[in-house]
């Protein structure tokens, strides 16, 4: 890891007359951490790590909480990725996460599965507040002009074009498309599943509507005394038209059973009024 110090050492743009600046910088530093572009352009990491795969514990540690721009670096061919993020360490760190670079398409993740971790440099390009980290990002896209970074916009997918070649296979792959066998079961297996799924939705409605059946006077019995012995109370709903009763586990039960509110129900219990002129609610209690 090479540490730069920026504020000594704050190189902008020179011309052919000051090159020696950026070999004096190579020679005292040890490395190539002044990075020039074509439009003679010095950009100073603040911090380099020379063995991403080394470093890996520092990389993560040291940027912790830092909002700022990064460069990873492939050593053998000098393609870069700029990217930046309000917590680097945590960024940083997905770097490392087989599982998301396996999973996320991008340029710089196919890179580091293929040559490994050790194969890149990673460059801390600088530390800056969290309201101007895209900002910053963009000025290293533009300046550096890194191969991986596909999208040329920083923070969006905006500005990604498809080349027109990719746009004419994208057609021809459209035309005239036809699922193969192992699709078209694939496709079948899923659409069985979805009919089990509605099977079990009926048989669910089912079993609501058979909630609204009358039960016989054995059932409400067997109902009646397993409340008892569970509640020590049993709620009792007479039709004084019919003579049914009805039986239930709780006095919200019934009252959901009667459309009425709970507090409802007990005063209606407890006035011993008949409900609705036909429900004579009372309560069994040993």
């Amino acid at each position: 890891m090479v540490t730069l110090n920026t504020q000594k050492l704050r190189i902008t743009y020179y011309t052919k007359y000051t090159l020696e600046v950026f070999f004096m910088a190579e020679i005292l530093f040890g490395f190539k951490s002044v990075i020039v572009n074509s439009d003679f352009c010095v950009v100073v990491p603040v911090v380099v790590y020379s063995n991403a795969d080394v470093d890996k514990v520092s990389i993560v540690k040291n940027n912790r909480g830092k909002a700022g721009v990064y460069c990873w670096v492939n050593n053998e061919s000098g393609l870069r990725y700029v990217g930046s993020s309000i917590d680097l360490g945590k960024r940083l760190l997905q770097y490392y996460n087989l599982k998301h670079l396996m999973k996320v398409h991008m340029h710089i993740y196919k890179a580091l599965l293929k040559h490994g971790h050790s194969k890149f440099t990673l460059e801390i390009l600088e530390y800056c507040d969290i309201d101007c980290t895209i900002a910053r990002e963009q000025y290293y896209i533009d300046t550096l002009n890194p191969t991986y970074n596909i999208l040329r916009v920083a923070g969006s997918p905006l500005g990604y074009r498809h080349t027109q070649e990719s746009i004419e296979k994208l057609k021809i792959l459209g035309t005239g498309r036809k699922h193969s066998e192992e699709a078209k079961a694939k496709i079948k297996a899923a659409r069985v599943g979805s009919i089990v799924e509605e099977e079990v939705r009926l048989k669910i409605s089912s079993s609501k509507l058979k909630a609204n059946l009358k039960h016989s006077s054995s059932a409400k019995l067997k109902i009646g005394l397993a409340s008892l012995a569970r509640n020590g109370r049993v709620t009792y709903v007479t039709n004084i038209e019919t003579g049914l009763v009805d039986s239930y586990a709780s006095r919200r039960a019934a009252a959901i059973a009667l459309n009425i509110a709970p507090l409802s129900l007990k005063r209606y219990l407890e006035s011993e009024k008949v409900y609705n002129g036909l429900y004579k609610i009372t309560d069994y209690k040993p």
